[in-house]
């Protein structure tokens, strides 16, 4: 099964390649990566999404808990 959703991750990110201003299809690759704990993958994309729309609740709290997951817990708070 989870070798369905790593297949299903690189999908997202291809069509992300392809459209990189997507954010729906940026949303959905952050999530899917955050479901499989690439936290680090998943970062730079709840925070693209955080720099595009400052009130995303959504964006923020992936962000959130990448950064409690990568132990960067001051971060998470800000």
């Amino acid at each position: 099964r989870a070798g369905a959703t790593d297949e299903a991750a690189a999908h997202v990110a291809r069509a992300l390649e392809l459209a990189p201003d997507d954010r729906t299809t940026r949303a959905a690759l952050a999530r899917l990566l955050l479901a499989l704990g690439r936290h680090a993958e998943a970062l730079p994309h709840f925070e693209a999404l955080r720099a595009q729309e400052p009130h995303d609740v959504a964006a923020q709290a992936g962000a959130g808990a990448c950064l409690a997951a990568l132990a960067r817990p001051i971060e998470a708070l800000e």
